[in-house]
């Protein structure tokens, strides 16, 4: 009774610990939409319809991803990882009170948090310029006449471009919480489970299923001549999610839990019978992390834009180790990379901010450079960019390429970021700075 009296108190200063933190450190970090709130529920109900157990069974890849996002928390504050330890908490302490947590409840969480939404800003861009090219290259295999550069397709004589929609990152959010809705339905119908890697299979398939149907949404908008502003381009997009994505997904996953044995615990995942001391230990150790966390300040990362200097223009620092360059007709950004694990803060999201839209996106190469170049509108105003990776010499655009380099070679690189009234002035400024 003692034991349990203990056991109790530590729970209660974790609540309270996890409390203190989010409100200090993830106020306003939420971002509600309807897939949130989809997520939380699936959440809810299939952790309470699954039932608990009296023995604690540990699903040790959620401790693993709990180090994990704990460890580079350490090294590299972000209130992103924080949240994700946080939330990975939450779960573990769930477990062990019982509640079976399986991969699609740990997936349904990150889909959630607002980190998926930044990793989405950050390979929109290569992603829909792929998708385009791929759709250029189907038309093109059956002898139509197409040709695409950039997120610019031209197909009869007309332009079209592949926006955020089609490139179908939303989409995809959908999806994969649609595959964890569908396998907790399946699992609760035939108390059938899944193991880990099983259900690892089905998300890909998922993903798979979804960029199939995206680009044939695009090939159809393109060959049917469909607006983007029309309301049709909405209606494709929803019967596409359902033909190509919902229906074979669901008679897959029928198929797969017919010839599936029946088991109470999932097969293919580590689970192990804890003690209470060893639970104990677990919350104690926790707490002194997330003590940790709140009093911890990281060391401020080197300025390596502090002596970067041009000329004709005032220059203005910035907080989040960014410098600001600004004349009559041009904005130029630098902003210090603190490791490799930072999220890319591309003009999408900045300009997205100010009410501006990404139309049109493609490549150029100026020299031996390839620079992402970009053209932003709202109402009657433009505005012309162009952004890449720098480290001294070493220029690039591929962001696996920067980040392995800065793992392994230790290279601190800069994000460069160029804003000006018109191309040509985009084109001279970016000349610039790349032969600087």
């Amino acid at each position: 009774m003692n034991f349990n009296i203990k056991l109790f108190n530590i729970k209660l200063i974790n609540i309270l610990l996890i409390s203190l933190i989010s409100v200090c450190c993830l106020r306003g970090y939420m971002l509600w939409s309807v897939e949130t709130c989809l997520g939380i529920g699936l959440l809810m109900i299939s952790i309470v319809a699954l039932g608990f157990e009296e023995h604690v069974r540990v699903n040790w890849l959620l401790v693993f991803i709990l180090v994990l996002f704990s460890l580079i928390h350490l090294f590299h504050y972000s209130r992103s990882f924080l949240c994700i330890s946080l939330c990975m908490y939450v779960l573990l302490m769930l477990n062990m009170q019982g509640a079976r947590i399986q991969l699609y409840h740990i997936a349904t969480l990150l889909l959630i948090l607002p980190f998926y939404q930044f990793v989405e800003h950050s390979i929109s861009v290569p992603l829909r310029i792929a998708l385009t090219d791929l759709a250029v290259s189907f038309l093109q295999y059956f002898d139509v006449k197409a040709h695409g550069s950039g997120n610019l397709m031209c197909f009869n004589d007309k332009n079209y471009l592949v926006d955020a929609g089609c490139a179908g990152l939303k989409m995809l959010r959908i999806t994969l919480l649609f595959c964890g809705v569908y396998i907790f339905m399946f699992q609760d119908a035939t108390r059938k489970y899944l193991g880990a890697w099983l259900q690892v299979g089905i998300y890909l398939a998922f993903v798979v299923l979804n960029l199939c149907c995206n680009l044939i949404r695009i090939i159809l908008l393109v060959v049917l001549d469909i607006a983007d502003t029309s309301t049709m381009h909405y209606v494709l997009g929803g019967v596409c999610l359902v033909l190509y994505v919902l229906v074979p997904a669901y008679l897959g996953l029928s198929l797969i839990f017919r010839y599936r044995k029946r088991s109470e615990i999932p097969d293919s995942t580590t689970y192990s019978v804890l003690s209470g001391q060893y639970i104990r230990f677990i919350h104690v150790a926790y707490s002194m992390l997330l003590c940790f966390f709140l009093f911890h300040k990281m060391p401020n990362s080197p300025l390596l834009v502090s002596t970067v200097a041009i000329n004709g223009y005032e220059r203005e620092s910035l907080d989040g180790g960014i410098v600001k360059f600004s004349n009559e007709s041009n904005l130029v950004y630098y902003k210090t990379i603190p490791s490799m694990f930072s999220l890319e803060h591309n003009p999408t999201v900045c300009w997205s901010v100010e009410g501006f839209v990404l139309k049109k996106i493609s490549k150029e190469r100026y020299g031996d450079v390839m620079v992402y170049t970009g053209e932003f509108e709202k109402a009657r105003e433009k505005i012309y960019a162009a952004w890449w990776f720098s480290a001294g010499e070493h220029k690039t655009i591929n962001q696996f390429e920067w980040r392995y380099r800065t793992l392994v070679n230790g290279e601190n690189y800069v994000f460069v970021n160029v804003n000006s009234l018109t191309k040509k002035e985009m084109d001279k400024v970016v000349f610039q700075l790349l032969l600087s």
